[in-house]
């Protein structure tokens, strides 16, 4: 819970890094948008989270921050596709 009473709207789920599993906190929107693109790129959220720790081997901000990073993009990809 916030300071302020405001209970937080994310969600935690386990995600699979390589041989390491770690918690990671995103919004039930984005949770959806990641299990879309990974869908439409026939990958799981694990290959996901694996691809952009082996991509980017000094995460700023860490994995979530590269996830939402990582969701903008796909989304921006899928919208320039239709124009």
């Amino acid at each position: 819970m916030l300071r302020s009473g405001i209970v937080s709207a994310l969600k935690s789920r386990n995600v699979k890094v390589g041989d390491h599993r770690t918690s990671v906190r995103l919004e039930p929107e984005l949770w959806a948008a990641l299990e879309e693109i990974a869908e439409s790129e026939g990958r799981t959220i694990h290959d996901i989270c694996t691809a952009l720790r082996n991509e980017s081997a000094a995460m700023v901000g860490g994995l979530t921050s590269a996830l939402r990073v990582y969701i903008v993009r796909g989304l921006r990809a899928r919208i320039n596709q239709r124009a």
